[in-house]
């Protein structure tokens, strides 16, 4: 029975989980070390409490919350073991946190054991993603009034990644789905509706084709999942309808598309644009709550939804073969272009297939897997590996698909460990949502979002991009765990067992309290050691050496394996004209990551200081081995 006690309940979780997602989100989608690193030790916190009173009990996981957790749990694990090859520590390490905070966030995930929390985390979602979408479109209509700080035509704010910011709300899409085919109430499916035509406005503005196919992905896989499949596909018709005329309101009033942004034809441009969007998801959310009940099924026979089926799949074959694929195929491959000219950047941007140098990334990360096949280069390796191979010159730290940087940087035990993550999600996600019962419709949209995640990391780098990871993580946690299951006899079995068994999970509790207590502080080093250098560089600015070089040599103290606390030694001894005490530091720095070109150009500038020409040779030789494409050295 669902008493007032426990939609109280239900609330509360929903807003608590949007409130953080939402955060995050505004916080550059905790991108940053700072944010990320909070998330983390507040996360591992949260699960030590809880298991430490009791509230979680790791004994009634379902078989695939174990396998996704184990999996999980084996990734984290190798991840840290390659601090052993790695070349850089400190980016190795700092390629473990994140690993510990999305197993974390898991682990956290799994805790809902009743259907209506899983609903409220994942109506919690769907809120937050649609009110990011809002307010990004916001800055652009009233860019003056919210002063987001966008220059570009591409919308990015709030995340600070147009990709980033389009990926995120296309997760959210069969989210929101979700609710549009099961609230209750004409008008709560309609309110629904309402944000998809200003969804798709946004989409259009960040000029995202990897999160429209993140959209598309998660709808479509919505409704093939869904149970209520036709009343699903009403509620995208109505969506498409309206998204394209919002995409054509925004046409009509180019100040808004191609800038600038702060002058007076854009605010005028904002408020008509503003009004006819909001109109149109007015009409959605009327039209889908007149409308929505209809038993569309009912009145077409099986005979016509295959034709239905069979008509799509040629116009979609059809719509291939025209398209020349081997010609698009050769734009993608291309190098990317110059995308200087703001003037029409939207649109072209959007229209154009060439792939802005991924094939270049991922052909990158496919040699670093031929040079280290079984446990690859070690976490955090890429960057350095495309500095010293890239064939063009743009500069990136990460391959743009998690499948082929794992295969890079953890080999073929790191890339099978996280197909085995995805594919138990997607296994897991379309068994129970083919299952009678009220789970079905919450375990198809979880599903639908989880793939629409797995193919967002497979061309862009939302695994870093942390509120993206964080719902999709979320979504597996929901999925493989208790609460959108029925509860079987062998896991009411396992909640008696014997003292033996009792015996064993108070052991597994105890090793659970001390790994999560080594975790939080395994996240709270790297952060503790970064606001240290910032002290030690407020310091510089200040003038106060003293100052500087305590909270640097704390920094070392924290972390002495890392590099970054010896670079900021020698640059301090550097300002204070101890020329070779600074070159003692950057060569311990070098010690530590010695795959780091920057770190060499400086040491050849502290050996050119102090009249070392010949050693300065030498490292600005090997400075340009590591980075022979940068400007520096062309």
């Amino acid at each position: 029975m669902f008493t007032p006690g426990k939609r109280v309940w239900v609330n509360v979780t929903a807003a608590s989980v949007g409130l953080v997602t939402l955060v995050l989100a505004y916080d550059g989608g905790a991108y940053a070390l700072l944010p990320r690193s909070l998330l983390a030790i507040g996360v591992w916190s949260a699960i030590v409490i809880a298991t430490f009173l009791g509230v979680w009990r790791t004994h009634s996981l379902p078989r695939p919350a174990l396998a996704a957790g184990s999996l999980l749990g084996a990734l984290l694990v190798l991840t840290g073991l390659s601090i052993v090859w790695t070349e850089n520590p400190e980016r190795t390490f700092a390629e473990f946190n994140r690993v510990a905070l999305y197993l974390g966030v898991f682990v956290v995930a799994l805790m809902p054991r009743r259907l209506p929390t899983a609903r409220a985390w994942s109506n919690g979602f769907a809120i937050a993603i649609v009110l990011t979408g809002l307010l990004a479109l916001a800055s652009r209509l009233f860019h003056d009034a919210i002063g987001a700080g966008d220059t570009t035509p591409l919308l990015s704010h709030p995340i600070g990644y147009w990709n980033g910011l389009a990926m995120l709300v296309g997760i959210g899409i069969p989210l929101l789905l979700r609710l549009a085919v099961d609230a209750e109430g004409a008008i709560r499916r309609g309110l629904a509706v309402a944000p998809f035509p200003a969804l798709v406005a946004t989409l259009y503005l960040t000029s995202s084709r990897g999160g429209s196919v993140t959209a598309l992905v998660g709808a479509a896989a919505f409704v093939a999942l869904s149970r209520r499949r036709w009343q699903a596909s009403l509620a995208l018709a109505l969506a498409a309808l309206g998204g394209a005329g919002a995409v054509a309101v925004l046409r009509g009033n180019r100040a808004l598309v191609d800038g600038p942004f702060a002058s007076a034809e854009a605010a005028r441009q904002g408020v008509v644009a503003a009004l006819a969007i909001g109109g149109l998801c007015a009409a959605a959310a009327l039209l889908y709550a007149a409308f929505g009940r209809i038993s569309l099924r009912a009145r077409v026979g099986a005979p016509a939804r295959r034709a239905l089926v069979a008509g799509a799949a040629v116009v979609v074959l059809a719509g291939v073969g025209l398209s020349d694929p081997l010609e698009r195929f050769d734009d993608f491959r291309a190098p990317p272009g110059d995308n200087s000219a703001s003037a029409g950047l939207v649109e072209s941007h959007f229209t154009s297939v060439n792939g802005s140098g991924r094939w270049q990334f991922w052909t990158a990360a496919i040699d670093a897997f031929e040079s280290a096949p079984l446990l690859g280069r070690g976490a955090g390796s890429f960057e350095a590996w495309w500095a010293q191979e890239r064939t063009i010159s743009m500069f990136v730290r990460d391959a743009h698909s998690l499948y082929l940087e794992t295969l890079a940087e953890l080999g073929l035990a790191g890339f099978l460990l996280v197909i085995g993550i995805v594919a138990t999600g997607v296994a897991t996600g379309v068994r129970r949502a083919a299952r009678e019962g009220g789970a079905a419709s919450t375990a198809a949209a979880l599903t639908a979002a989880f793939i629409a995640y797995a193919a967002a990391v497979s061309i862009d780098w939302m695994w870093e991009m942390t509120v993206v990871s964080v719902v999709g993580v979320a979504c597996l946690g929901l999925l493989t765990g208790a609460a959108t299951t029925t509860p079987s006899p062998h896991l009411v079995g396992l909640e008696v067992g014997n003292r033996r068994a009792r015996g064993r999970r108070f052991g597994l509790g105890a090793a659970g309290l001390v790994a999560g207590w080594l975790l939080v502080c395994g996240q709270a080093i790297p952060l503790l050691t970064q606001l240290k250098i910032e002290d030690s560089q407020a310091a510089v600015a200040r003038d106060d050496a003293a100052a500087a070089l305590d909270d640097a040599r704390a920094a070392r103290g924290l972390q002495p394996w890392a590099a970054s606390p010896y670079v900021q030694l020698a640059l301090v001894e550097e300002q204070l004209g101890e020329l070779d005490v600074a070159r003692y530091w950057i060569s311990e720095a070098i010690e530590r990551a010695d795959d780091d070109w920057r770190l060499w150009f400086i040491k050849a500038r502290l050996e050119t200081n102090a009249g070392d020409i010949d050693e300065a040779r030498e490292s600005l030789a090997r400075a340009r081995e590591l980075n022979p494409r940068s400007q520096l050295f062309l």
